[in-house]
């Protein structure tokens, strides 16, 4: 684990910023079945990793988004082409519902190379 720290003043106050991070870097993200994983800090147990097949995290939040339903109505149609775009040229943004509906070659985001799926998916 490395400790980065700094200082900063805030109302006559010096505050002090300490940072950890895990080593390999491995910040916490919520996958597409709605599972968090990498690792987070618990301030009393340390380093928690959660990508541990016998224990882990998981939102409650219904099951998997269903792909190309980035508006998350439960239908694919022309309603999720607007968020789609919105989503494909802000590099993001949403929450992980959406960004794993329009993620279809499943990177990580919403980019180009999901266009061409997201249409298809339209089309069927």
């Amino acid at each position: 684990m490395l400790i980065q720290g700094c200082t900063a003043a805030k109302n006559n106050q010096s505050l002090i910023y300490v940072i950890a991070l895990a080593d390999p870097a491995q910040p916490a993200l919520i996958d597409c079945t709605g599972r968090l994983q990498g690792y987070v800090w618990g301030e009393n147990v340390g380093w928690i990793n959660l990508d541990d097949e016998a224990h882990f995290v998981a939102m409650n939040d219904g099951a998997a988004p269903q792909d190309c339903d980035v508006n998350d109505d439960g239908d694919v149609n022309g309603l999720d082409i607007p968020l789609f775009v919105d989503l494909l040229l802000s590099g993001g943004g949403g929450d992980w519902r959406q960004t794993c509906a329009g993620d279809l070659d499943a990177d990580g985001g919403i980019d180009l190379d999901d266009v061409a799926a997201f249409v298809a998916c339209l089309l069927e």
